[in-house]
């Protein structure tokens, strides 16, 4: 991941193993935020992009990179400053698009309950069915949505097999536990 201002829109592309192009340097546009897709991995960590550089970047990762967009296969979102637009944004418009998505990272934002929920609804829709991480911690995510995300889980058959839900608003924490098995509170690994 390269900060690079002044290359907004900019994107090289470079031949891969397997002889399909291969976007490196893509900035999101409006930005001087910019990473790399050849490999599979989007790195955004902490970059405060908040809801309104989520909606650029998935508007421009959809137009522009679907067929990189459907080979990631790890997504770090933390510390970006997502309320819980943001999280429907990513729920809604771009992890449909991600099939081979195995470890997501959100934490360290503000989801909250409808964010946790609209990531719910697509994880009960056969998005990403290879998901296996999914860090949620520190998003102000609710009993609801903790609720929504335990039945999401419980369709799923375990795939997952790491769930981070710690520093979050979940009271009933006993009361919720069934949903959630066999997640262990607080950082609920398998």
């Amino acid at each position: 991941l390269v900060d690079t201002p002044g290359t907004a829109g900019s994107a090289q592309e470079e031949d891969s193993s397997d002889d399909e192009l291969v976007p490196m340097g893509v900035t999101i546009p409006g930005t001087s935020v910019s990473f790399d897709l050849c490999n599979g991995e989007l790195d955004l960590s902490e970059h405060q992009i908040n809801d309104g550089g989520c909606e650029t970047l998935v508007a421009h990762l959809n137009e522009h990179h679907s067929d990189s967009l459907s080979r990631i296969w790890f997504l770090d979102l933390e510390g970006n400053g997502l309320s819980s637009a943001g999280g429907e944004i990513l729920s809604r418009r771009l992890l449909p698009h991600t099939p081979l998505l195995q470890h997501l990272d959100l934490s360290c934002n503000g989801i909250g309950p409808t964010g946790a929920e609209a990531l719910s609804h697509a994880l009960e829709s056969g998005a990403v069915p290879l998901l296996s991480h999914l860090d949620l911690h520190g998003n102000a995510i609710c009993d609801m949505g903790c609720v929504a995300l335990g039945n999401a889980l419980a369709s799923r058959a375990g795939s997952v097999s790491v769930l981070d839900l710690s520093a979050n608003r979940i009271e009933h924490v006993e009361a919720l536990a069934p949903l959630l098995y066999p997640y262990p509170y607080p950082g609920l690994s398998s």
